[in-house]
């Protein structure tokens, strides 16, 4: 497979300056979703960092905690927390997201199509 680069010279050299041009703004408008993207998904996993990192400074506090009722003789106190813990920490399963199979068929468009190719 060749590279984008060879794709996109190849397919230029098949078309006329027009069309050239209006491949760039394909590609330029490509481009800016392509960025689009990426900051929400860096914006989605700075949150989810985020709520993880509080989620685990609550659960060990919460075991620090029951060390200290555990440790004070507040034996029933402490199994109380532990239940509500346990609760709290049963959350639903998460789902992972699938890869992207990005396609290269935007370098080498169809010179009869105004519209880009994906």
């Amino acid at each position: 497979m060749s590279s984008a680069a060879d794709q996109l010279a190849a397919a230029h050299a098949r078309m006329t300056p027009a069309e050239i041009a209006a491949h760039a703004l394909d590609l330029a408008d490509e481009l800016e979703r392509m960025h689009q993207a990426f900051n929400a998904a860096t914006s989605a996993h700075n949150s989810l960092v985020t709520s993880l990192a509080n989620l685990v400074a609550t659960q060990k506090s919460t075991v620090r905690s029951i060390h200290a009722l555990s440790q004070a003789g507040r034996k029933r106190e402490a199994r109380e927390v532990l239940a509500k813990a346990v609760a709290i920490a049963d959350l639903e399963p998460l789902t992972l997201v699938a890869g992207v199979n990005w396609s290269p068929e935007i370098f080498s468009p169809a010179a009869k199509t105004k519209e880009p190719v994906h």
